[in-house]
């Protein structure tokens, strides 16, 4: 947990990783924009099948558009890279799942 955000990777069964779910929780009260998350190196898209903001749950709706993050593999961390939300409202949790 940094800065109020805590980020969970749940390993899946699938040997490629299509299993794997990714939990981003923004318990802070600050917008964050360009939150880069450390992810596997074969991970290359992500999902996002969850979101707290999103209208019908009351929220603001000012996430991702599309629904999908792209890995950029921008994190030289060994096996790692990374991906990049490109806004994380406060008070949010995601969920995405690896595709």
């Amino acid at each position: 947990k940094e800065g109020g955000v805590l980020v969970q990777l749940r390993y899946g069964n699938d040997k490629d990783g299509k299993d794997n779910i990714l939990i981003v929780m923004n318990w802070s009260d600050k917008y964050i924009e360009n939150y880069r998350i450390p992810v596997p190196d074969n991970s290359k898209n992500w999902q996002v099948i969850f979101d707290s903001n999103n209208e019908i749950y009351g929220g603001g709706g000012c996430f991702i558009k599309t629904g999908v993050v792209e890995n950029k593999g921008l994190f030289p961390l060994g096996p790692q890279s990374s991906l990049t939300l490109s806004a994380l409202p406060r008070y949010t949790t995601l969920v995405l799942k690896q595709r």
